[in-house]
C-alpha cells in the first residue's frame, strides 16, 4: 500500500526482491490496473519481480492510499526462518510525470514449517487439538480431552517432543512448557 501520493500516479517502475529463495519465492504478481502498457516479470528463480506500467488514461487520482497490485509468494516445504521482501528499485511518477521522492519499507516474513503432532503414548495416535486453539490438549490422540491427557502432559513435559514444540503445549501462554502448563490444562477440564 502506498501513502502520501498527493498528486496521483501516472506510471511506476518497481522491483521487489526476496532475500532468501531457499525459504521464499515470488510465484505471481497481479496489478490492480491492467490499462496502459507495461509488464510484470518474475525472475526464473522467483527471487524478484519487476512491475512496470504506464497507466495512460487510467491513472490513480490523488488519494490517501493506493494499492498497485498483489504479490503471491510460496514457502519451501517445512521451511523455517526469516525472509525479507525488499524494494530494490522504485520509481513512481505523479500525474505530471514527476518522480516522487519516496521511501519504501520492505517486509519481514517469519516462515514456520508445518509442525507434526507427536505420538506421546507410542500407540500410533498423535496428539490432537479438540478446541481449535492450535494447542494439542488431546495428548493421547483419542479424539477426546480428559484427565488422562493432563497426566500425559505431566509425565512428558520435559520430553523433546514437547520442549521442541512449545507453541503446541504452552497452555499457560508463558512462552515455554512446564508445570504451569499442566495446571492450566487441568483447569480447562
Amino acid at each position: 500500500m502506498l501513502t502520501g501520493l498527493d498528486n496521483g500516479v501516472s506510471s511506476y517502475d518497481i522491483t521487489v526482491g526476496v532475500s532468501d529463495t531457499e525459504l521464499l519465492t515470488i510465484t505471481d504478481a497481479a496489478v490492480d490496473r491492467e490499462a496502459g502498457f507495461g509488464d510484470e516479470v518474475i525472475a526464473d528463480d522467483g527471487s524478484s519481480v519487476h512491475l512496470e506500467r504506464a497507466l495512460g488514461d487510467n491513472t490513480y487520482e490523488p488519494t490517501d492510499e493506493i494499492v498497485l497490485g498483489e504479490l503471491t509468494v510460496e514457502t519451501a516445504a517445512d521451511a523455517n526462518g526469516t525472509a525479507q521482501l525488499d524494494f530494490e528499485e522504485t520509481t513512481i511518477n505523479d500525474l505530471d510525470s514527476e518522480a516522487y521522492d519516496s521511501q519504501f519499507d520492505g517486509a519481514t516474513l517469519e516462515i514456520v514449517g508445518e509442525l507434526t503432532a507427536p505420538d506421546l503414548t507410542g500407540n500410533g495416535q498423535p496428539a490432537t487439538d479438540t478446541t481449535g486453539d492450535g494447542k494439542l490438549n488431546d495428548l493421547g490422540g483419542t479424539g477426546e480431552f480428559g484427565i488422562n491427557d493432563v497426566q500425559l502432559l505431566f509425565e512428558n513435559r520435559n520430553s523433546e517432543d514437547i520442549q521442541n514444540n512449545p507453541e503446541l503445549f504452552d497452555f499457560s501462554d508463558s512462552g515455554n512448557v512446564g508445570i504451569g502448563d499442566v495446571q492450566a490444562l487441568f483447569e480447562s477440564l
